[in-house]
């Protein structure tokens, strides 16, 4: 019976290739786990120097939350702030106001990557991406499929005219949310100015003490929810004084040492 072929009774010459043929294996295999590292470094957003695609880097600042409760059921609303307040700044990311705003932009308009669009403001819109980092506190808007000099101007742009809508648009909603306030505190105002003449008349006709020690309870549980609504408002009045937006990279800056700073992606 002929012995089975292996790398030990090959004659030499046939050795020799076995092993080439292996040596070339190993190193096809290592190629290919380079190639892959690199292409999970690309997708995270990171380069052997400019990024593939043109991003910018925006620091949001959300509204003040109460405090959560150590309840887990308490900590649903503040969530869902979150994600109510990260809807909102995508889609005001993409509306047509900020982006046409972005393209009137100075030299914006001469870009060839913006004549080459026939409808510009619907090619840009499908052609933004906006993703949230890490706790949603960073919001990343990129071109997708532009990396050059143009696209790294768009993105600027873009994101200059989003920092314009959004100051607007939250000082509007805080300055309407004051107002709601104010109009709640001085009803309980006048709530606890009633109850407070009317026990007075109590205590001067000498009608019984329950009646008066009930009205001062309820004064006081009025009070407290008044204090509640002046804590509230002096917490918007601050929201008012903080930008709701600022950039921490344009597109085409050198990453250097903010991207280390900046968490991997969460949501999109």
């Amino acid at each position: 019976m002929r012995e089975p072929l292996s790398a030990s009774n090959l004659p030499a010459s046939h050795r020799l290739g076995h092993q080439r043929a292996l040596v070339a294996g190993g190193r096809s295999r290592d190629s290919t786990l380079v190639l892959v590292l690199v292409a999970l470094l690309l997708s995270l957003g990171c380069s052997f120097g400019e990024p593939e695609i043109a991003y910018a880097l925006i620091r949001l600042n959300p509204p003040t939350l109460a405090s959560a409760s150590a309840d887990a059921a308490a900590e649903q609303p503040h969530a869902a702030t979150i994600d109510v307040f990260c809807r909102g700044q995508k889609g005001l990311v993409t509306d047509s106001v900020t982006l046409d705003r972005a393209l009137a932009k100075p030299g914006i308009e001469a870009l060839s990557l913006v004549q080459d669009q026939s409808e510009p403001s619907t090619w840009l819109e499908t052609t933004l991406r906006v993703e949230f980092l890490g706790d949603r506190t960073v919001m990343r808007i990129s071109l997708d499929g532009h990396g050059d000099h143009e696209a790294a101007m768009l993105v600027n742009a873009v994101a200059e005219s989003y920092l314009a809508e959004a100051d607007q648009a939250a000082r509007a909603e805080l300055s309407r949310k004051v107002k709601s306030l104010e109009k709640r505190q001085e009803k309980l105002r006048e709530q606890i100015d009633r109850i407070r003449r009317a026990a007075d008349v109590a205590s001067r006709t000498s009608q019984d003490q329950l009646r008066q020690g009930a009205a001062e309870a309820q004064i006081a549980d009025l009070q407290k929810s008044l204090n509640g609504l002046t804590a509230e408002i002096q917490s918007v009045h601050a929201d008012l004084e903080t930008p709701p937006a600022t950039v921490i990279r344009k597109a085409g800056e050198d990453v250097g040492s903010i991207e280390k700073k900046v968490p991997p992606a969460a949501s999109s």
